[in-house]
């Protein structure tokens, strides 16, 4: 994927899937943190995502969609 930097320059910005599958447990990714986990069903994986992020920001609980955050596949 490209993106427009102040219309002059492009740069590849890539973006993988934050939860991956290792030795049948579920992990996920953050920038701070490789690999978090092991949970053994992707949803487990995902609400401990949900939780991971709240804490950091100091959203409120149940604000938070781990499908609208960057690295999030739709």
């Amino acid at each position: 994927m490209n993106r427009r930097i102040d219309d002059t320059e492009t740069r590849s910005v890539f973006r993988s899937d934050r939860f991956f599958l290792s030795d049948g447990r579920w992990y996920f990714s953050t920038r701070e943190v490789p690999s978090l986990g092991p949970y053994a069903r992707r949803a487990e994986a995902e609400r401990a995502l949900v939780d991971f992020i709240t804490q950091k920001t100091g959203a409120p609980p149940g604000t938070i969609d781990p499908w609208n955050t960057p690295g999030a596949r739709n």
